[in-house]
């Protein structure tokens, strides 16, 4: 990770300059009035500046990957920080200062700028209010968020679910400033939405609004309350019939020897232990523990911590699996990389096609049926499990 470039050598007389720790010294050493350090916090490096009457601050520094990294942004940060003290500008540059600790190359050349124009009183920074839906929207999909609150905004595990939602309204809210955005807009975006989406589709894109908006609310504090009233997430009716495999065709489909073995050891441990799939998709090997026959599961959907064993014939058909194919970064691994992939439902009714299972409710989507998709696998488990204890 290359090292930003060091501050511009504009003369510093009658400019405070805020002293860093010295290269070498221990992380985290407390250091006088008016100095900084770095600290390493989990896998992220962060530096804390005296600013005056702005306090302490922390700086999260996403780009720093090193000590020595951290040291070199920290001496950027105390630089910029001085010409701000100076200029009696510290709080309102205080945000320019966040972005400088993440940025790199042009981005933070831009940043420099600003904070020197704001010292010269040709600029001004933009209060927070004045944010707009689209940049705060940035700053939640990208994990930034997360980094500022990491108490109160886990990072996304999907940004890039946000990021498809969040594309169908940004015509409409994105250069709305966030203290200006209204129900009206909101209703407006939604209003727009194309129509061939499913009612679930319109209610998750409203939920990502709301989502970002309570954000802004809390813990951002850029807006006093949420402008959207309880009950605005629209309803989404879920009464098309699903899907699910028979266990003659879960048999077909097992025995398949024309579709990679990777597919069909990934989809048999869907169908017998009802995991969501992305969920197994994520599986670490260090997740399974095939001496006892259990998957332990640290982190999920629901954030719950769980539990349990392997059915008998699982724990064979992964131990066989693992002996012929040994797992590396995830437990699932297809020909192209880590299962489900981005057609996980697309490749799964092309594997029973292949298979020879052709029923035809299975392929369709009508007004009242949803062609099987590869979240039905955890009907499949149902069925196959009361058929078996009937």
């Amino acid at each position: 990770m290359p090292v930003a470039d060091s501050p511009s050598s504009a003369s510093t007389t009658d400019r405070p300059k805020l002293a860093a720790r010295a290269p070498g010294s221990p992380a985290g050493e407390k250091r006088a009035n008016g100095s900084g350090s770095v600290r390493l916090r989990g896998k992220t490096w962060t530096a804390r500046l005296s600013l005056g009457e702005a306090g302490r601050s922390t700086f999260s520094l996403p780009t720093c990957r090193t000590e020595q990294e951290a040291n070199a942004r920290l001496e950027v940060l105390a630089d910029l920080a001085g010409r701000l003290l100076a200029a009696g500008q510290i709080v309102l540059g205080l945000p320019l200062l966040e972005r400088a600790a993440a940025r790199e190359g042009s981005a933070l050349r831009d940043v420099r700028l600003a904070i020197e124009q704001l010292c010269r009183g040709e600029a001004r920074a933009r209060a927070s209010g004045e944010t707009t839906f689209a940049e705060f929207a940035e700053l939640v999909v990208s994990g930034r968020l997360a980094e500022q609150y990491p108490l109160h905004v886990k990072a996304l595990r999907h940004p890039e679910q946000y990021r498809h939602k969040l594309n169908h309204v940004l015509g409409v809210l994105g250069p709305v400033p966030l203290s200006r955005l209204t129900l009206d807009h909101a209703d407006r975006a939604i209003s727009m939405l194309p129509g061939h989406l499913e009612d679930s589709s319109r209610q998750g894109v409203a939920k990502v609004i709301h989502r970002i908006l309570a954000l802004a609310t809390y813990p951002a504090r850029i807006i006093a309350s949420n402008p959207l009233p309880r009950g605005w997430i629209p309803k989404a009716e879920d009464n098309k019939a699903k899907g699910s495999l028979y266990p003659d065709e879960d048999r077909r489909l097992m025995a398949a020897v024309h579709i990679p073995l990777s597919y069909r050891i990934y989809y048999g441990f869907l169908i017998r232990e009802g995991m969501r799939a992305d969920e197994a998709g994520r599986l670490e090997p260090s997740d399974l523990d095939l001496e006892r026959g259990a998957v332990v599961l640290d982190e999920n959907k629901t954030d719950d911590p769980r539990a349990w064993a392997l059915s008998p014939d699982v724990v064979r058909a992964l131990r066989t699996y693992f002996a012929i194919s040994p797992p590396k970064e995830r437990v699932f691994i297809g020909p192209s990389g880590p299962l489900p992939g981005r057609s996980g439902a697309h490749n799964f009714r092309n594997h029973l096609r292949r298979a020879g299972i052709d029923r035809p409710e299975l392929f369709e989507t009508t007004q009242s049926r949803l062609n099987i998709r590869l979240h039905d696998t955890r009907a499949t488990f149902i069925t196959i499990n009361q058929t078996e204890y009937r």
